[in-house]
């Protein structure tokens, strides 16, 4: 077993089958959002944004030194809507020609809806905010950025997803995430057909967030 799959699995086992794990508040959100594709406003609205601060929440994005934190979850409204009229993004492969065309202009777009320009880890926020509804690009905090060899601050730029691309196309790591079987939680563990599978960038992201604990 080399690195990559160590590291996953390392991931997976730490949270294990246990729904009260931090760890599983993405497996909650990414699965409403996959699931409630068009349906995410309106009489869903609240709940939406309910689902995302919860995520967002349990990640450290609303925690003390965070603008976040001086908010209520109706921040989120914009970004819901967004959402809601973009179902589209759930179909970005990291393999396609344009992905980190694709990626740059929602994570553009989804920073101009949030509208926290004073927030200073925003490139965190907002790649928080795509992993945990379209999970097609994995998430840019400290721990992610160290093992890439990234930065958390500025903007989302061509070279970090140009280093993404770079990681899931090289043969032996693709092997190993698309051979990947593992299945998210499922909250009341009644309804296992809605629980998806971890996407290439889901598991790039435990990779790199897990990596880092080893790092010096």
């Amino acid at each position: 077993m080399n690195t990559l799959e160590k590291e996953i699995n390392s991931f997976i086992g730490q949270r294990g089958d246990n729904i009260t794990h931090r760890y599983a508040s993405f497996d909650f959100c990414y699965n409403y959002f996959f699931n409630n594709k068009g349906k995410l406003s309106g009489d869903n609205l609240q709940i939406s944004c309910c689902q995302l601060w919860a995520y967002l929440s349990s990640w450290g994005m609303v925690a003390r030194g965070n603008v976040m934190q001086s908010k209520s979850y109706a921040i989120l409204k914009d970004v819901i809507a967004y959402i809601n009229n973009h179902p589209e993004y759930y179909n970005i492969k990291i393999t396609d020609t344009d992905y980190v065309e694709k990626v740059q202009q929602l994570y553009t777009d989804i920073d101009n809806k949030l509208n926290i320009t004073e927030q200073k880890n925003r490139k965190t926020l907002v790649t928080k905010i795509i992993l945990g509804t379209y999970a097609c690009c994995p998430a840019f905090d400290s721990r992610f950025c160290r093992t890439f060899g990234a930065s958390t601050q500025g903007k989302l730029s061509d070279r970090d997803l140009k280093k993404v691309v770079a990681f899931y196309t090289n043969e032996k790591n693709k092997k190993i995430i698309d051979n990947f079987s593992k299945r998210t939680l499922s909250f009341d563990k009644k309804t296992p057909e809605k629980c998806h599978q971890y996407t290439p960038a889901k598991i790039i992201d435990m990779y790199g967030f897990i990596h880092n604990c080893k790092l010096k």
